[in-house]
């Protein structure tokens, strides 16, 4: 945004940076549970202007997520995260972080639990 002040002769120009609106959390991560093979999805949604842009901790680590069509893990166009096929070592502590201009937030702790197959 530009504002404009006149002084006399001077006209001065200020250019003002607009970091967008503070991050909203639509849908909070909740513990979820699924059966061993199956396909498992922890919900983050958040809402900010501009979008947030949502990564995903494992047990406090970043989760490095690819577009390999073969990896388990997909971030969602909706901000949650998608686990295919899930296995054993994905029984975990997950959270999702937001970012935009404007704000960060973090996500509350999930639990995946793998149960055993039936």
């Amino acid at each position: 945004m530009l504002l404009w002040r006149s002084q006399g002769n001077n006209t001065h120009i200020f250019k003002m940076l607009c970091n967008g609106s503070p991050l909203k959390v639509v849908i909070p991560t909740e513990s979820v549970s699924s059966y061993l093979g199956d396909t498992a999805l922890l919900r983050c949604e958040v809402s900010g202007d501009p979008t947030p842009i949502i990564r995903w901790q494992k047990n406090r680590e970043d989760l490095a997520l690819t577009f390999d069509p073969d990896s388990r893990l997909a971030v969602l166009p909706s901000g949650s995260l998608q686990v295919s096929r899930v296995q054993p070592p994905d029984s975990a502590t997950y959270r999702c972080l937001a970012d935009n201009p404007g704000s960060t937030r973090t996500g509350t702790d999930a639990e995946l639990r793998v149960l055993p197959g039936t």
